[in-house]
């Protein structure tokens, strides 16, 4: 309706599920009007599937509940769902809450407990609270009943080291699981290559039966020694289509064709580290099958080719690509143009 100002954060709350009424009893109905001292950004991260919505009002209700017992007003709410084991994800929502801080908004970040708040130990959180402390600002943890203005900055940096251990074991804990499913011949995460259909918790491949039609012309185009240009142009000129119904380019031919998955092998991609060995969120190349002790490839069911297929379409791919460039080497025009 007109003349009403609706809060930033009114998405947030939307997509928490609180409905018109509830935002008016949390007070969180019209945005907060108090000085940036008498206000407080709350953040809220989800970061299992266990969790669910009814778990997280419930944070902010507490969140809510202190803030009133402490004659505050909610500015905003930040809320984001990331997985608790991969402390090199970019969190923005919560580098948003910490900039409001920054930038004078609130004086207080509130956050329900303190593993919610950052998973990069004490250095991080050291700093974070200096720039805090200079600005006269504070960061409380609600459940823990931690303030950093109040003596709270000692055990924050204990509780956020403890954070830190806990999310290295998760990750060393979720890389053995995924390990131990591949060497059982299972395909690893994610959704399966183009063509291929994987029953939900099988870890198994089978081909799908509306994409494998054109996966398999796909591949015989390939197979005809047609470049990944001329296979993109020829189906995308008898109609076929990726997943998502958009045209093929080259790129998504070569990537979909040397993946070890196409030909029902489980893939192994090696995961790109930043300049000092830790994982990033990305991993290089196409991927390579798996093998076991014997150096025999290990299959999770049947791919749109064979592995020999698949080897002769990869040495093709290969010998037209310029290593150094990555890209498509031109057929000679002329006699001797190639020496």
């Amino acid at each position: 309706t007109e003349g009403v100002v609706v809060r930033e954060d009114h998405a947030t709350l939307v997509g928490l599920g609180l409905g018109p009424e509830e935002w008016e009893t949390l007070g969180l109905d019209k945005p907060a009007t108090a000085d940036p001292s008498g206000l407080m950004d709350a953040y809220l991260r989800r970061s299992n599937k266990k969790e669910d919505l009814a778990t997280l009002r419930g944070h902010l209700r507490d969140m809510v509940r202190w803030a009133q017992a402490n004659g505050l007003q909610i500015r905003h709410v930040w809320f984001e769902q990331l997985s608790a084991s991969k402390t090199y994800v970019r969190r923005r929502e919560f580098e948003k809450a910490t900039q409001a801080i920054m930038d004078g908004k609130s004086k207080t970040l509130g956050v329900w407990k303190t593993d919610r708040f950052d998973r990069r130990g004490m250095g991080a959180v050291g700093r974070m609270l200096d720039e805090f402390d200079r600005r006269q600002s504070r960061l409380v943890s609600v459940s823990e009943g931690l303030d950093s203005s109040q003596g709270g900055r000692m055990v924050f940096a204990i509780l956020s080291e403890r954070a830190r251990e806990e999310a290295k074991d998760m990750a060393k804990r979720v890389k053995i699981g995924h390990d131990s499913h591949k060497s059982e011949g299972r395909r690893g995460t994610g959704r399966p290559s183009f063509g291929l259909y994987s029953a939900p918790g099988s870890g198994k491949v089978e081909p799908h039966p509306d994409e494998y039609g054109t996966a398999r012309r796909l591949a015989d185009l390939l197979l005809d020694k047609k470049t990944t240009k001329d296979t993109a142009h020829q189906l995308n000129e008898e109609g076929y289509r990726t997943r998502s119904g958009a045209t093929w380019s080259p790129t998504a031919v070569s990537k979909l064709a040397q993946s070890p998955l196409f030909a029902g092998m489980v893939p192994v991609r090696r995961r790109k580290t930043d300049e000092h060995g830790n994982p990033l969120d990305s991993w290089e190349g196409y991927g390579e099958p798996l093998r076991n002790e014997k150096g025999e490839v290990i299959m999770c069911g049947k791919g749109v080719v064979t592995p020999g297929e698949w080897v002769k379409i990869k040495a093709l791919i290969a010998e037209r690509t310029e290593e150094r460039w990555g890209k498509g080497k031109p057929e000679a025009k002329y006699l001797g143009s190639g020496s």
